[in-house]
């Protein structure tokens, strides 16, 4: 079996730790798509509620005339 010079092991070690760095960035971006998403959808809903509430008011007001 062959051994690793200290320069292909410092080249291996070094391309490991980028790979990792890539995906520790790619779980950030991730997770911050994730919060936006969901703040979006929190946004969405809460708009749908406001609409929902004014259509009803709308609606009863509608129905007294």
């Amino acid at each position: 079996m062959n051994k690793l010079t200290s320069l292909e092991l410092s080249i291996v070690r070094e391309a490991l730790n980028n790979y990792n760095q890539h995906l520790n960035e790619l779980f950030q971006e991730g997770k911050h798509y994730n919060l936006r998403l969901t703040a979006k959808l929190q946004i969405t809903e809460a708009l749908l509620e406001k609409i929902k509430t004014v259509y009803v008011s709308h609606h009863d007001c509608i129905k007294e005339v």
